[in-house]
């Protein structure tokens, strides 16, 4: 699994699309997707199937007033974990 990458941006746009693709050498085990804003962390599992390796994530996000942090989570069967985080 990759390394984190984190980028910021000021928008004035009260949604984004967020279009990701997690590979992974080892099975993964979850990939959740979190909004946090104004102190409320809001999760979204993303549904995997049976030894996926790969998966593709497609979600509009509603952003909420203020600062939004967005992460994409991932874990293998191993117990390795990426964040990618982003905020708006």
């Amino acid at each position: 699994m990759g390394g984190t990458k984190i980028e910021r941006s000021n928008s004035i746009a009260q949604s984004i699309e967020l279009e990701a693709e997690i590979t992974s050498n080892i099975p993964l085990k979850e990939v959740r997707l979190e909004l946090v804003s104004g102190g409320d962390t809001k999760t979204k599992p993303i549904t995997l199937g049976k030894d996926e390796f790969t998966k593709s994530v497609k979600q509009k996000i509603t952003l909420q007033d203020g600062e939004n942090i967005i992460r994409l989570i991932a874990v293998n069967n191993k117990g390795g974990e990426v964040a990618v985080c982003a905020p708006y």
